[in-house]
């Protein structure tokens, strides 16, 4: 960061997926911003295989405002890409297991939903993956899928800022934050409003927000490169297997509740292992990295946006979850929208 340059319009204190696409959106504006993060290692959004899936649950349905967010994400993630000069957003399609009959009576009758319709290949062709899975029944063909390279995007977005003096590498601490009326200062930086989008470092309690219900919730996740593989589509079982390039493979993602600690384990290690075998037999592979964060989620499934009853230049941008990817781009520009207005409405999800 330039030391000529110390006073800003707003302060965004964390820049995983939350961050950089609010900071975008600010900018866009022509907003003045320091982004502070710590670079964490194993924040979310270095881990996520950024999976955006039209059509979710044991139900087949539309994901939430998934016809809201969809177009926005990816007119966001186009702009994105040209902006940083690398393609973020890959189409993919996803091919999921029907367990039952009945799961295969339901998904027939789901292709012929006008709302579903434009998802789903019924009849399936894609067959990539045919050869490798035993499975009695056929399969889900779900498109208009695809997944975000979360790390790719966060950190292009990260060297940026930082080349343009608006990265503040620090871990932040709250009770340095200052205020007066003139405005909030932090460790030498002044600025108007401060937006925290701290993702699972943020805690659940806040001195400015009170109960926030965001749950630290872990997945893992196994890096496998399998050169003889050679498939295009991700395969959803009881978990993604999603092809990244290079011969690597993604695969993993899963729910604890009770995790101490975003370390990696042993015990999720082999029975990440164990489901491949499950999912898929396989050529040979080695595994290249293994992966665990706490996703930022909320109970009700809903982002948190909101500002502070305790200083109204105080705002919170989190909890995007396992959908942050698909529903990130539209609630940010939605937020900012309600930054530059205060119109309190377009808090309202």
């Amino acid at each position: 960061m330039s030391d000529t340059q110390t006073t800003f319009d707003f302060a965004i204190v964390g820049q995983g997926l939350a961050g950089t696409l609010v900071a975008h959106q600010l900018q866009k504006l022509g907003k003045n911003v320091i982004v502070i993060d710590n670079n964490y290692p194993r924040a979310s959004s270095k881990v996520a295989a950024g999976i955006i899936n039209p059509i979710t649950g044991r139900n087949f349905v539309l994901s939430w405002r998934f016809v809201d967010f969809y177009q926005v994400a990816l007119h966001v993630y186009d702009e994105l890409s040209e902006l940083l000069g690398s393609r973020v957003f890959l189409y993919q399609d996803i091919l999921r297991t029907l367990d039952t009959i009945s799961e295969e009576n339901t998904w027939a009758s789901k292709s012929s939903d006008p709302k579903l319709a434009q998802f789903i290949q019924y009849p399936l062709n894609e067959n990539s993956w045919l050869p490798y899975i035993h499975h009695d029944l056929p399969l889900a063909h779900i498109i208009g899928s695809g997944r975000l390279n979360m790390p790719l995007l966060t950190s292009l977005y990260r060297e940026k800022l930082k080349n343009k003096g608006h990265l503040f590498e620090d871990t932040f601490e709250l009770d340095l934050l200052e205020s007066d009326d003139k405005g909030l200062s932090y460790k030498g930086l002044k600025f108007r409003e401060l937006i925290l989008c701290q993702g699972a470092q943020m805690t659940n309690h806040h001195p400015y927000f009170g109960d926030l219900k965001l749950s630290q919730t872990k997945g893992q996740v196994l890096v496998i490169r399998c050169p003889g593989l050679n498939v295009q589509a991700m395969y959803k079982k009881k978990v993604f297997f999603t092809p990244i390039g290079n011969d690597l493979y993604w695969v993993g993602g899963g729910y604890e509740w009770d995790a101490q600690d975003d370390s990696p384990t042993d015990v999720a290690k082999s029975e990440i292992l164990a489901l491949i075998k499950e999912m898929a037999d396989i050529p040979p592979f080695e595994i290249v990295d293994h992966m665990a964060a706490f996703r930022p989620t909320v109970q009700t499934r809903r982002p948190v946006m909101a500002t502070s009853n305790l200083d109204n230049r105080v705002h919170v941008f989190n909890g995007l979850g396992t959908k942050g990817a698909s529903m990130g781009p539209f609630l940010s520009i939605q937020f900012v929208q309600y930054l530059m207005s205060k119109d309190e409405s377009l808090l309202t999800l």
